[in-house]
C-alpha cells in the first residue's frame, strides 16, 4: 500500500529525456500535494496515484503559469481534464486512509477531523479541499467548479457551518481518551 511516496516512483516512459527530466522534477515538486488532494477527494489510493501520475504527464506538455506556486493550475487540470477521462463513476468515496499530513494535531484529534470531513455532503467538500489544501482563492475555485463566486462563498460557508455543527456532535460522543465508558 503506498503512504504517499509512491509518486516519487513515478516515471514517464518516453525515450526523450528532456520530457522524463520535466515529469521527475514536477513529481518531486508537486506529487505529493496532488496525491493529498486526490486522496482527501477520492479516498482511494488507486486512484490519487493514477489520477497524479496522468495529471503530471498532461503538465509536461503545457506551460504552466507561474512555476513557482503551479499547485492551484495543477488541480484545476486534474479536476477538469483528467479526472472526467479516468474516473468512470464519482461515486460516495469510501472509508479514506490516513492522509500523509504533518500537523500538531494530537492523534485522536486528526481521527476525529477524518471523520467528520468523511461525511461532509460532496457539494461542500471539493470547495472546502480546494480552499484549505489546495489554497485556492474564492474566485479561482468558481472558475474551476464553473459557478459563481457567491455560490462558492455560500458552499464555504455552509460547509464550514455543517463541520461546525458536526463537531459539536463529535464532542458529545464518549471517547477512551476523554474519561468514556
Amino acid at each position: 500500500m503506498c503512504r504517499g511516496t509512491c509518486w516519487r516512483t513515478l516515471r514517464r516512459s518516453s525515450p526523450m529525456t528532456r520530457s522524463t527530466s520535466r515529469f521527475d522534477s514536477l513529481a518531486q515538486q508537486w506529487g505529493a500535494p496532488l496525491y493529498r488532494f486526490a486522496l482527501w477527494l477520492w479516498g482511494n489510493t488507486g486512484k490519487a496515484e493514477r489520477l497524479v501520475s496522468l495529471t503530471l504527464r498532461r503538465a509536461c506538455r503545457l506551460e504552466i503559469p507561474h512555476e513557482g506556486n503551479a499547485l492551484p493550475f495543477l488541480i484545476e487540470l486534474m479536476i477538469r481534464e483528467v479526472a472526467p477521462i479516468t474516473l468512470r463513476y464519482r461515486g460516495r468515496p469510501a472509508a479514506l486512509p490516513a492522509p500523509p499530513l504533518s500537523t500538531d494535531f494530537p492523534e485522536g484529534e486528526m481521527e476525529r477531523l477524518r471523520l467528520v470531513v468523511r461525511r461532509l455532503p460532496e457539494e461542500y467538500r471539493l470547495p472546502l479541499l480546494l480552499q484549505v489544501l489546495a489554497g485556492m482563492e474564492i474566485p479561482r475555485i468558481a472558475a474551476v467548479l464553473e459557478t459563481s463566486e457567491a455560490s462558492v462563498a455560500t458552499r464555504l460557508c455552509r460547509a464550514r457551518q455543517w463541520l461546525l455543527k458536526q463537531e459539536t456532535r463529535v464532542d458529545r460522543l464518549p471517547t477512551a481518551g476523554r474519561g468514556g465508558r
